[in-house]
Formats: C-alpha cells, sequence, structure tokens
C-alpha cells in the first residue's frame, strides 16, 4: 500500500482490488501508522479501488473505535459510487466521514490558525 504523508495527515492509497487477505494489510498498516505517530489523521483514498467487501469495512470501523477517544480520525476519500453504496446498505454512511476528493479530506483535517487581534 502507497502511504503519502501532508503535514499532520497519512493518506493510505489501497491497491487497485480489495481482496479479504487486504483487510488484514490494511489493519496492520493503520495500527503501524498510528503507533509511529499516535497524533496523526489517516486519510484512506479509494481513487484506485473498484470494490470492496465487509472485511475491509469492518477494518476501518474496528480501527476508529480504538481512536475514539483520541484527537486524530481516519476518514475516506475519493470513494466510488459502487462502495458508496455498499457503505449505504451497511448503514455505515452515518458514522464515516467520507469527502468526494482528498483534498476536501486534507481540508477538513486542518487545524484552523488563531490569528492574534
Amino acid at each position: 500500500m502507497d502511504i503519502k504523508k501532508v503535514d499532520d495527515i497519512n493518506i493510505i492509497y489501497p491497491p487497485h482490488t480489495q481482496e479479504l487477505d487486504n483487510s488484514e494489510k490494511l489493519k496492520s498498516t493503520i495500527q503501524q501508522l498510528l503507533k509511529a505517530e499516535p497524533e496523526m489523521h489517516i486519510i484512506i483514498n479509494f481513487i484506485n479501488v473498484e470494490y470492496i467487501n465487509s472485511s475491509i469495512l469492518s477494518v476501518i470501523i474496528e480501527e476508529m473505535e480504538n481512536i475514539k477517544n483520541k484527537e486524530n480520525k481516519i476518514i475516506l476519500s475519493n470513494v466510488n459510487k459502487k462502495i458508496l453504496g455498499l457503505i449505504k446498505i451497511v448503514t455505515l454512511d452515518d458514522i464515516l466521514e467520507i469527502y468526494d476528493v482528498e483534498e476536501d479530506a486534507i481540508l477538513s483535517l486542518k487545524k484552523p490558525v488563531a490569528t492574534e487581534s
């Protein structure tokens, strides 16, 4: 899995096809990133992914639960209609934070800079 760092955000790019064996790889990647830099946010960018199965969604939800009392987030971007349909079928669209494009996801995680008056 490719990973890009932007400020305090790690962006994960899962491979083209997300099969069951890749769910453990995604889980391991997220856990390694959070262990190495626990204050970092994570964006999972699905731009290259045509389909995911429920095990991928389970990993995302499980890792979100693991950090829910912390300041960081795990959010999704570039989710295609097929994946979004699956997310809606399993009623996770109210739980998952999803952005159409990576840039919007990054902007949502940027902390506003305080200005002095």
